[in-house]
Parts: structure tokens; sequence; C-alpha cells
């Protein structure tokens, strides 16, 4: 809608062997998306590769070997940047806030660190 252009947009990405229920598990006054939510932010949820809601892929199945080897370089070059890339799509902003948790954290670093151009975008 229009009104979610005026509102700043988060991105946030969960930890290790989790998935972006770590930010929505609790009541909605102590979840972080919740209270983000209604302080007036536009609320995306990553789920990393292998997460239980990121299972899909477009060829492999995860009882195949090579829908595993990846490395969380893979999550920080590619995954990290496509992400940003369709938040700010998809939300028609320039930029957003990324709030991760342990593995979040890193990859939004690793990422930002190996692709410059980003850290005026988040």
């Amino acid at each position: 809608s229009d009104s979610s252009c005026h509102r700043p947009v988060v991105l946030m990405a969960h930890g290790f062997a989790a998935s972006s229920t770590e930010f929505f598990l609790n009541p909605p006054e102590s979840s972080p998306a919740f209270i983000l939510a209604d302080a007036g932010f536009d609320v995306f949820l990553l789920n990393h590769r292998v997460s239980t809601y990121s299972r899909r892929h477009v060829s492999l199945s995860p009882d195949d070997e090579t829908f595993w080897q990846f490395t969380i370089d893979d999550y920080a070059r590619y995954d990290a940047i496509a992400v940003v890339d369709k938040v700010l799509e998809v939300s028609g902003h320039d930029s957003l806030h990324w709030i991760g948790h342990s593995l979040g954290t890193l990859t939004g670093f690793m990422a930002l660190a190996g692709n410059p151009e980003y850290n005026g975008k988040v």
C-alpha cells in the first residue's frame, strides 16, 4: 500500500539452526517482529537456506547431497544480497535496517564487507 512507502523497512535475519519464527514466537508484546511492526516499521523476515521455511530448491531435493553443499560465504555472497535487493524492490525504499541474531548478524556483516556498494543501502 501507499502507507508502506512511508514506513521504515527492517529486515530480520535469524540465527544458526533456527528460522524467522524466533522473531515472533512469543506473545506480540514481547516478540521483536510485532514490536517493530507496531512501532511503524515495515518488517521483513529472512529465512536462511535449509531453515524450516526455505527448503525448496528449483532443481534439488533435501535428500540430494548437493543440496547441502554450501557455506556461510554463500549466505553472505548470494543470499543476503538477493534478499536485500528483493526487500528494497518490494518496499519501494532505497535502504533498510538489518537486524540479525547470531548467524543473521554475521551474514549481514559479511555481505556488507564483500559488497561495499550496499553499505548505503543497509
